[in-house]
């Protein structure tokens, strides 16, 4: 299964804690910036980057500005038949 969605990050919010789950997801940064942590490795994301990775690995977004709100559209696989 497929699911798309917009996701909004409030300035200085976060996924509280690390994600990790089955399945893939592709992302774009539509406004502000993302800070993408996979694995302890950290990416800092602006408008207008993508990402992808496995949902297994161990995930964190934050939004790392305290004056601006991130938005970023998401297309998450679901692993349904396993």
């Amino acid at each position: 299964m497929l699911e798309g969605f917009l996701v909004v990050i409030e300035p200085g919010g976060n996924t509280n804690g690390i994600l990790q789950h089955k399945g893939e997801e592709v992302g774009y940064v539509v406004e502000g910036q993302l800070e993408l942590t996979i694995n302890s490795e950290v990416r800092l994301l602006n408008a207008g980057d993508s990402f992808y990775f496995p949902s297994k690995l161990a995930t964190r977004l934050s939004q790392p500005r305290q004056d601006a709100f991130a938005r970023r559209l998401d297309q998450y696989a679901a692993d349904v038949l396993n």
